[in-house]
């Protein structure tokens, strides 16, 4: 028993070394709420002791107010059901066995704030019953910092190329209206070849630039009261060009009765464009996209369905990433710049909305949004209706 029990006290403190020597938070909390570990690696980066972090609820000492607010609300929202403000944020997807990692902001007690990457499980005992929670937070203020100059390196870039990439697109335009006197048909084709890198070109920087500008919260959104029949029909129109070359039309229909919504029109159009855009690079040659517009309760339903080769099974869970390709090589058959999916997701998300797919290889694959539905304004339709 004695050899035993001096096992068990080095057993026990080789781990206490361990959790006290690294350089992560790890906190532990009982399925009574009370504060069981809140180990050196905590206590260093945050500014308390163990004393000062006797309950859980304490806890909520270290978060933005803002940030938990934010968190009861996406929470409900996935969850199905309300979430309460106070320590059922941190645990209730743990509770459910579903995995939990997240960025928050730390407040340190003497009141700075740490980004920071905070993984929270639930620990179950040999009857698997509850028996707590343990929290592991790692500082990532560094990556952070990385990822800040990366983005403004892009940024600049990105503005120092739009310039002169706009102003060869419209010589190039000119060239081919004849402005310079009449064209050879060989470097006409010339031309064409250059004017469409060129396209390509604005719109990958285009996108590079929204992508920056929604990391950084910087891009506007002025949402306007109005029905989204027309918006749908205006994004139809713009695509038809795009679509021409791949023999494909759209199939629009829509539900009777206007489905209002308070969007920012251009930013909903893109959206729509670039799910039509890719309906129709992916469709059949000759193919038709189905756009259906439907009444949820309390929502409006966009989807657009193509009859293409459908989306690979190891590339679905990437799909809204940034620059995610089902074919990634140089030689894939359909272009784009592996950002429009990801954008979109950001905006429709911005409108307080989920955004997903469907899809079953060599058959369909659609692709939806839904918006909160709004009243008609009485007397102001173009009334501004804020997305805070």
């Amino acid at each position: 028993m004695k050899r035993l029990n001096r096992r068990l006290a080095e057993t026990l403190s080789l781990q206490q070394a361990i959790l006290n020597s690294n350089n992560y938070a790890i906190i532990y909390v009982n399925a009574h709420g009370q504060v069981i570990m809140f180990n050196d690696g905590a206590q260093r980066m945050l500014g308390y002791s163990e004393a000062e972090m006797r309950t859980q609820a304490s806890l909520l000492v270290l978060h933005d107010p803002a940030e938990l607010e934010a968190r009861v609300h996406a929470l409900s929202l996935e969850l199905g059901r309300p979430i309460r403000p106070g320590p059922e944020m941190f645990i209730a997807k743990a509770r459910e066995r579903i995995p939990d990692e997240a960025e928050w902001t730390y407040i340190r007690k003497d009141g700075s704030r740490l980004p920071v990457l905070l993984s929270i499980s639930a620990v179950w005992d040999d009857e698997h019953a509850l028996s707590g929670f343990v929290g592991i937070a790692q500082d990532i203020s560094e990556r952070k910092k990385m990822e800040s100059m990366k983005n403004e390196f892009i940024s600049t870039v990105s503005h120092e190329l739009r310039t002169p990439m706009t102003s060869i697109k419209g010589s190039l335009g000119l060239l081919a209206g004849g402005a310079a006197g009449e064209i050879p048909v060989r470097a006409k084709v010339l031309l064409d070849i250059a004017s469409k890198n060129c396209d390509r070109l604005v719109r990958l920087i285009n996108d590079i630039l929204d992508v920056e500008k929604i990391e950084s919260g910087n891009m506007r959104f002025e949402p306007v009261l109005q029905p989204l029949l027309p918006l749908v029909e205006q994004a139809i129109a713009a695509t038809h060009a795009f679509a021409s070359p791949f023999r494909v039309s759209f199939d629009l229909r829509s539900e009777n009765g206007e489905l209002m919504i308070a969007a920012d029109s251009d930013r909903l159009i893109q959206v729509i464009v670039n799910l039509l855009s890719n309906a129709a690079k992916f469709a059949p040659a000759g193919g038709v996209v189905g756009v259906r517009l439907l009444r949820l309760p309390g929502h409006a339903r966009l989807s657009v369905t193509d009859h293409g080769p459908g989306i690979p099974l190891e590339f679905r869970d990437r799909i809204f990433q940034k620059f995610a390709q089902a074919d990634g090589s140089d030689s894939r058959p359909k272009g784009g710049t592996g950002l429009g999916l990801n954008i979109s997701k950001a905006i429709i998300e911005r409108h307080r909305g989920p955004i997903g797919f469907v899809s079953e290889c060599g058959v369909r694959t659609e692709f939806f949004f839904e918006l909160p539905l709004a009243a008609p304004a009485p007397s102001a339709p173009s009334s501004r209706t804020p997305l805070s």
